[in-house]
């Protein structure tokens, strides 16, 4: 054990709760062999980890492809990350599915300068679903590159049910990824103008209004099925109901002499803006916006602003509501549960073509599509194009319904919020001097340090927080990881030049 003391020593500086977990573990027991080339080599059920001619060259060979940065399975004897490290990647994360095992080896192996490099994160559980959820906190695509994963076969055979559960993980997690990366790169941009233009509209000069608590609330989205609220609301004993409405329900609403409560809006287009069209202005309520909301949407109108997904977002003293799941249905929802609801029902919120329909009627959409038509082009074919787009549907025939796989991404992200029992707390709006943030924002990103990719690691927590504010406006389809300093220089340039348009 004479590296013991040394070894958790650093892993209670980094990771304090594993350490915990460490000394509270029995050892594996370890059967250690030389190998030609004269390093140590750990073996597994009477395995070895390693080549046991020259691990060094093995660990070599199994990193030719990497560029970047990678996830290594197993720590085995650490020669696959020391050679890892001494690649200058910016990311290297080792996850080790056998709590036993890593004690053996901390007692054992000297590692103490691999586990003290910040570039390097380790993982220590069985279950993957832990494992992807920290790992989607430490690893950045657009700082950290393309993501190599290193499995040696040992780690397969000795470990078959947890590999496997982490392989089908890991393609489905990448393939999520990919997805959230192409609509960073579409909205990216937007999203910082909007999210700027809209912080220097707001000031301290009125208190905020706040949003009353109410014990029954439901949820009007734009689905086919919000059609049967209008006969659900009249047959309602009291009516004592707040409705909190999605910008693209307003106008079926308003046509079933429904008005909502509250409006929730988060697209960044402009297109949003045609929700408002034929809809009474005067009678408009609130509206609850996400910062990244085209500012078309509440310019003249009462909005009380919150917080989204977004770093720069996260950075201002709003309340916070998580916009990742990309869907309005979901953030009411998590709107209605901080209003202390009770009883929250929804209508609209299908995320389906119910009878191939997309739609509820009356939708600007509809409107649209009948000013169009005409005999040799009718409303029905361009409801049908309109469905029928774009990627391959799911059909149901049970519920005589079509879903694509981002609705359907929608509706997990849904079920989650309204299965997991999610933290409310009480909702109350903020207002603060808008034009004094950005500046204080702005001489703060003007004093960051120009670093690489590889560099990363080596900023303050508060040096992090303010470049993450700066990286999904980054992201444009010019985009090279291998220009990372080049374009986060110009792309802070950018965020300062539209600041810069607001203070002047």
């Amino acid at each position: 054990m004479h590296h013991w003391q040394e070894n958790i020593s650093i892993i209670q500086h980094r990771w304090p709760i594993l350490a915990t977990h460490l000394r509270n573990t029995v050892a594996l027991s370890l059967e250690v062999l030389f190998s030609k080339s004269g390093h140590p080599i750990p073996h597994l059920n009477h395995r070895s980890l390693h080549s046991m001619y020259d691990p060094i060259k093995e660990a070599q060979k199994s990193l030719l492809h990497v560029k970047e940065s990678c996830v290594i399975l197993g720590i085995g004897g650490g020669y696959l990350l020391t050679e890892a490290l001494q690649k200058n990647l910016s990311f290297i994360c080792v996850i080790e599915p056998s709590l036993a095992f890593l004690r053996a080896i901390c007692e054992v192996f000297p590692l103490q300068h691999l586990l003290a490099d910040p570039r390097m994160h380790l993982i220590v559980s069985e279950v993957t679903t832990n494992i992807f959820h920290e790992l989607e906190h430490h690893y950045q695509p657009i700082i950290h590159g393309d993501l190599a994963l290193i499995a040696p076969r040992i780690i397969m055979d000795s470990y078959p049910s947890f590999y496997q559960s982490f392989k089908e993980q890991w393609q489905q997690w990448c393939q999520n990824l990919a997805q959230e990366l192409s609509t960073i790169q579409f909205f990216g941009q937007r999203w910082t103008k909007n999210i700027i233009v809209n912080i220097a509209s707001i000031t301290e000069t009125e208190p905020p209004k706040q949003l009353s608590p109410k014990k029954e609330i439901w949820i009007a989205g734009a689905g086919p099925s919000l059609e049967t609220i209008q006969k659900a609301y009249a047959s309602h004993p009291h009516k004592n109901i707040m409705i909190i409405a999605s910008d693209a329900s307003l106008l079926p609403l308003y046509s079933y002499g429904l008005s909502p409560d509250i409006i929730v809006s988060i697209d960044a287009q402009i297109f949003v803006a045609t929700h408002f069209l034929d809809t009474p202005e005067r009678e408009l309520p609130p509206i609850v916006a996400d910062l990244s909301i085209h500012p078309s949407v509440t310019r003249h109108r009462e909005t009380l602003f919150f917080a989204g997904s977004h770093p720069l977002s996260q950075l201002t003293p709003l309340p916070h509501l998580p916009t990742s799941s990309g869907n309005v249905g979901t953030i009411a929802y998590l709107l209605a549960l901080h209003l202390q609801a009770t009883t929250i029902r929804h209508f609209g919120l299908d995320f389906a073509y119910i009878n191939a329909k997309p739609y509820a009627s009356p939708s600007y959409l509809y409107q649209s599509f009948t000013a169009e038509s005409h005999r040799l082009h009718p409303l029905s074919q361009q409801v049908t194009s309109l469905t029928f787009r774009g990627a391959p549907l799911t059909y149901d025939a049970t519920t005589h319904t079509y879903q694509s796989s981002l609705l359907a991404f929608y509706h997990d992200q849904f079920n989650h919020v309204v299965h997991r029992g999610y933290p409310s707390y009480r909702w109350e709006s903020r207002n603060f001097n808008g034009l004094q943030f950005l500046q204080q924002y702005l001489d703060a990103i003007t004093h960051l340090p120009s670093i690489e990719a590889s560099q990363w690691s080596l900023l303050s927590q508060k040096e992090q927080q303010l470049y993450f504010s700066l990286l999904p406006s980054m992201l444009h389809p010019q985009y090279s990881h291998t220009k990372f300093k080049e374009n986060l220089e110009k792309n802070t340039l950018f965020v300062q030049n539209i600041i810069h348009q607001h203070l002047n």
